[in-house]
């Protein structure tokens, strides 16, 4: 006899999960104007594909588990995310976010 567990559906879930700036280094802490910030979606496992949008802002990496995002407006924006497997994207999980410009006068201080 074998068993074998099998998933069918698009990915859901999404109960405890969260948009949040990734604890990485280069980051401030927040988002902030002309600043790329690196996010990513806590208390959620990986997955096959990412879909990350963010309004008034760029975007690299949209289709990975942790995008970097550069706000090209102060004010409040809204980052969004789904995640796919083979039978296609889960619902959207968002999150509001407030732009300003960096705390030191927008001149950003590399870190070594």
């Amino acid at each position: 006899m074998l068993n074998k567990t099998v998933t069918l559906g698009v990915p859901t879930d999404y109960y405890d999960a969260n948009i949040d700036v990734h604890p990485y280094p280069g980051n401030y802490g927040g988002i902030y104007l002309n600043n790329w910030t690196r996010m990513w979606m806590t208390n959620y496992p990986g997955g096959l594909s990412w879909n990350w949008t963010a309004n008034y802002s760029m975007i690299q990496n949209p289709d990975s588990s942790q995008p970097l995002i550069k706000p090209l407006s102060n004010g409040y924006m809204t980052i969004k995310v789904r995640k796919s497997n083979k039978c296609g994207y889960g619902s959207w999980v968002s999150k509001n976010f407030n732009v300003t410009p960096l705390p030191d006068g927008g001149h950003k201080i590399e870190r070594y």
